[in-house]
């Protein structure tokens, strides 16, 4: 058997009947682990980022997030979608870890500038200073708006799955997206001398 063609619900399912109670690893687990470790591990790391974990620290909730796929998975259901199970546990993860910080992310923090390509090179500092001013915009904002804005637009998922994930109405998810936009219009249209 292929595991890599598997679904994440058949991966997870397969998973769940070899993994041990307790705090025993099973080393039978480990393909079905590699696989989703394979498929989630970079946008775990971006989504730890956008509620607000900084660059290095993400990955350390994404490796936390492993593990406790591994210790949890019995938990889940595999006949609903394991994608809004698994970043419902990364979103957990990653506010429990801000509580802990409780130290605002700079841009700096978040973005590293390595090498750019040349034509990426003449529009750098345009470039950086709408980021700059967008993720200090987008690090104001409370979380509970943030986290929408953040998720429908980087991650084009729908209110229907964004409610899933935070066990709330799509119509609460409408809500906290049209307030996002608004706070982020209002702050985008101050006079450059105000306060951030």
């Amino acid at each position: 058997m292929d595991i890599k063609a598997l679904s994440d619900e058949e991966i997870v399912a397969s998973l769940q009947k070899v993994a041990k109670d307790g705090d025993t690893f099973a080393p039978e687990a480990l393909p079905y682990l590699e696989v989703l470790y394979d498929r989630y591990f970079d946008r775990v790391i971006q989504w730890a980022q956008t509620a607000g974990v900084k660059k290095q620290e993400a990955i350390d909730v994404a490796q936390e997030a492993f593990i406790r796929l591994y210790y949890r998975c019995r938990s889940y259901d595999p006949s609903r979608p394991f994608r809004f199970w698994f970043f419902k546990l990364v979103y957990n993860l990653s506010m429990t870890y801000l509580k802990q910080q409780q130290k605002p992310l700079s841009f700096e923090e978040h973005f590293s500038f390595d090498e750019l390509p040349e034509d990426e090179e003449k529009n750098f500092s345009e470039k950086f200073q709408f980021w700059d001013t967008f993720y200090g915009i987008l690090y104001e904002m409370p979380e509970k708006i943030r986290v929408v804005l953040m998720w429908h637009l980087l991650e084009d998922m729908s209110f229907d799955e964004i409610a899933q994930i935070l066990n709330i109405s799509s119509r609460q998810v409408r809500n906290r997206y049209d307030k996002a936009l608004e706070w982020a219009r209002e702050r985008l249209g101050r006079d450059n001398s105000d306060e951030r």
